[in-house]
């Protein structure tokens, strides 16, 4: 190792500018033939005095989280690069024979989004695959994550990955690992896969001409499309005919390759958005390279083009296709427009497929609907009314739903949760954009048959149900020391629960991690039956209908709030609204600023 190299790092070590655990990584990484590739960028790092960002970027290892291993591109154990995506698929690849020690023949799917670097990491993926002796199908351009989820069960794979960071900045990629359900990776699995990788000394490896010339790589594309796209047609429930017209976004994603040619498929006038429908890992057409559906400003260009050609509803997907945006008229004129929650999407869905079930003479008696504990509880309200059993405790994620759907997929309907995640049917194990958007479209569809909007339908739920104000907020705190405060701030919950939020009392913490209810007034506790979790419940009523839930993301830096409060609909619905919102927005900002006190008291 260069002298002057070394010589700027032993005087920041002197100086505690970087930790002894970073010194040994970035040495390791500096001098192991191992690592080479990374030698030029680790150099420019040290020479730049980037001591920061070798901090962040050596002090920890990145690991599986709800999404799997995800997180910005560059150089170190704490960053997605050739090197951690190498490590993920070998430790993939070893946990696998380990799990199916007597299968000889074992197998895996590849898929990758738009993203910068996808389709060479995926590429890498499948070399590693490929020299453990794994079968490999390599889709031979950009799809979407559940049709990755759909070939591993069409081709009776082991295993899937999905090469992608969803709907993260430009900056990230990620690494998303599927069992041989197509539902992804879960608990114990995860843990067991990131053990796998730390024991690592060698990585396997096959170059692609091997790979061909030995039969372990197969490239797919155009047949496993038609049969997700047939799949994802048939759990249509409409009745009512196309006669809509459909603006879609695919935010520079991979949506064009499975919503445009589903909503075609099935009839529908589909105008895209041209400034956002080039792939492009930069998301150049999207307002702050953002290109997440929940963010109102990323479907601003859709609106505007609707409102100009006189669409009907606005569809938007995030870069990897599994989240499903909408935006919707307020009312016939097609003048106003409101960009809708994901809780509202899926709340509208559940009582479309389910009244359409109904009146079809199709909803099963033992039918299923699944949510997360954070997911409005109006889906429950109307499954309960409608006489369709709901599970709605689950933890954060799709995986969740899905590991549901593998323990009784003959009941299953429908699945969702409050960050625009939606999946009807089994064909898939995760949550699909293409299957929500034509729900979506046909839910428009048969609306505007009956003289309404979605947004004058939703009004109509809330005044049969309650208005339901479901927010979500974030704090975010990044690195290492955000990681640290993030711990601070739900150990502090734990420890010393707030006992009132804007006026309303706590009278229950329901505590994920434990399993355990206590009641703040008597100082009773109870256990309960559920997946174990780090998410904690803020009962502010007696049903728990309104409420806060706090738990650390586990995908990006940051600690979420979810915020639903319910009020009956007694008089003008506007003026319910209004108050309930107002409210909503105070408790959010309470329990914010207990969280800022926490880290400002504690560092």
């Amino acid at each position: 190792m260069d002298d002057k190299l070394i010589g700027i790092l032993e005087r920041a070590r002197a100086d505690d500018l970087i930790s002894e655990r970073v010194m040994a990584g970035v040495k390791k990484w500096l001098t192991e033939d191992d690592f080479g590739e990374f030698r030029n960028a680790l150099e420019a790092m040290i020479l730049a005095k980037s001591f920061d960002e070798l901090n962040d970027s050596f002090q920890a290892v990145i690991p599986f989280g709800t999404g799997g291993r995800r997180g910005r591109t560059g150089v170190g154990p704490n960053r997605i690069n050739f090197r951690t995506i190498s490590e993920s698929a070998q430790g993939l690849a070893n946990y696998l024979a380990i799990v199916k020690p007597d299968k000889t023949e074992r197998s895996a799917v590849i898929a990758y989004d738009t993203r910068h670097f996808s389709k060479e990491f995926a590429a890498r993926t499948a070399e590693v695959f490929a020299g453990n002796g794994l079968s490999v199908y390599l889709f031979e351009e950009f799809r979407a994550t559940p049709e990755l989820s759909f070939a591993v069960r069409y081709l009776n794979a082991d295993l899937g990955v999905v090469i992608s960071a969803s709907h993260n900045p430009p900056s990230d990629n990620g690494f998303k690992a599927y069992w041989d359900d197509g539902g992804q990776i879960v608990p114990p699995h995860d843990k067991n896969i990131i053990e796998e990788v730390a024991k690592i000394k060698k990585i396997e490896h096959l170059s692609f001409d091997a790979a061909e010339r030995d039969g372990l790589l197969t490239w797919i594309g155009a047949d496993i499309d038609e049969k997700y796209f047939a799949a994802v047609c048939a759990e249509s429930v409409s009745s009512a005919k196309p006669n809509i017209n459909i603006v879609y976004t695919s935010l520079h994603g991979t949506g064009t390759t499975c919503v445009t040619p589903v909503l075609k498929r099935q009839g529908y006038r589909v105008q895209e958005v041209t400034e956002q429908a080039q792939p492009d890992g930069d998301f150049p057409g999207v307002p702050n390279n953002a290109p997440n559906p929940e963010y109102p400003e990323a479907l601003a260009s859709a609106i505007d083009l609707a409102r100009a050609s006189g669409g009907d509803v606005v569809l938007a997907t995030d870069p990897d296709a599994d989240r499903l945006g909408v935006a919707v008229p307020k009312s016939a004129d097609g003048q106003e427009w409101v960009t809708l929650k994901g809780n509202q999407i899926g709340a509208l869905l559940t009582y479309y497929i389910l009244t359409s079930l109904r009146d079809a003479g199709k909803l099963p008696d033992d039918g299923l609907v699944v949510k997360t504990a954070v997911t409005t509880d109006l889906i429950s309200d109307i499954c309960e009314d409608l006489g369709v059993a709901v599970k709605d405790d689950l933890l954060v994620g799709f995986k969740y739903i899905a590991e549901v759907i593998r323990g009784c997929p003959d009941r299953f309907i429908f699945g969702a949760e409050e960050s625009h995640g939606y999946l009807k049917g089994t064909y898939a194990r995760d949550k699909d954009a293409a299957v929500a958007a034509m729900l979506m479209a046909d839910l428009t569809a048969a609306a505007k048959e009956a003289g309404q909007t979605p947004f004058q339908l939703l009004d109509e739920l809330y005044c049969r149900y309650g208005y339901y104000c479901d927010s979500t907020e974030s704090l975010v705190l990044e690195g290492e020391k955000g990681k640290a405060q993030i711990g601070q701030i739900m150990n502090h919950f734990r420890t010393d629960p707030p006992t009132e939020l804007c006026g309303f009392k706590v009278s229950r913490v329901r505590d994920y991690l434990s399993n355990e209810d206590y009641d703040l007034e008597s100082g009773a506790k109870s256990s309960f039956q559920g997946p174990s979790g780090d998410i904690l419940m803020f009962m502010l009523s007696q049903d728990g209908r309104t409420r806060v839930v706090v738990r650390p993301s586990g995908t990006e830096p940051k600690i979420k709030f979810y915020i639903s409060v319910l009020n009956p609909v007694v008089g003008e619905l506007s003026k319910v609204r209004q108050d309930t919102d107002r409210r909503a927005a105070k408790i959010a900002a309470d329990i914010q600023n207990i969280a800022r006190k926490i880290v400002s008291s504690e560092n």
